[in-house]
């Protein structure tokens, strides 16, 4: 049985560019860790907004498929400290591992 891995992105400014930047990111993290994706969510929103309802989406699925979540760190799930608590404290009830996939400089695609 393959891992599996449910990539999401968020970008307050609606730059599709860092969104898809970000996907990338943790496909190829992803891939390096022997997971296969099968799933990608993204949205443009505030990192303090109290709903993120692709976020939610990408947690639902993860949760279905008893996949991960994998993101860039922890801002993209939360800017808010308490929302932040939250989202992780229900990923943890629903079995749902998070990574968080730091792009460093020497990493970055051409």
């Amino acid at each position: 049985m393959s891992k599996q891995a449910i990539l999401y992105a968020r970008s307050a400014t609606g730059e599709g560019e860092a969104l898809a930047r970000q996907l990338e990111t943790c496909r190829r993290w992803a891939q390096a860790n022997g997971y296969t994706v099968t799933g990608e969510y993204s949205e443009v929103a505030s990192g303090t907004a109290s709903v993120l309802p692709e976020r939610g989406k990408a947690i639902a699925q993860a949760q279905s498929e008893g996949a991960a979540l994998v993101c860039m760190d922890s801002a993209t799930l939360s800017r808010n400290m308490k929302q932040y608590v939250r989202c992780a404290t229900s990923c943890k009830r629903r079995c749902v591992p998070v990574f968080f996939v730091v792009e460093r400089p020497d990493q970055k695609a051409n």
